[in-house]
């Protein structure tokens, strides 16, 4: 019987991916994720990076410049989120609902609003 066919940029294997890996509380090869799963956060991930560095890109404060778009995010995915009910947007990359949800919030953050 021949081995399934596995599509170009899926492994099988648990090793962390190269993008962002290090954001998540528990190295992502740790956890018993199919490869699906961890393509879908990592694609979360950077949708997040995108909305965080053009907020970043669009701001007329002296501060943006040089500002460390990664750095921040790093943090911020791990802090509880009063706009998600405390919960930390890291622990909702796992569906598309809870990916929405923190994309949302981000995205807010550029006019100022508060939801």
């Amino acid at each position: 019987m021949a081995q399934p066919r596995i599509p170009r940029g899926l492994t099988t294997t648990r090793e962390p991916p190269p993008i962002a890996a290090e954001w998540l509380p528990t190295p992502l090869y740790a956890i018993s994720m199919t490869s699906m799963e961890l393509a879908t956060r990592e694609a979360a991930l950077l949708r997040l990076r995108k909305i965080a560095a053009d907020i970043v890109a669009n701001s007329t404060a002296p501060e943006a410049v040089g500002f460390d778009v990664d750095a921040w995010l790093e943090a911020w995915i791990q802090l509880p989120q009063p706009a998600l009910g405390d919960k930390k947007p890291v622990d909702l990359l796992g569906t598309e609902l809870g990916i929405d949800a923190v994309a949302k919030i981000l995205g807010t953050m550029e006019s100022g609003a508060y939801v």
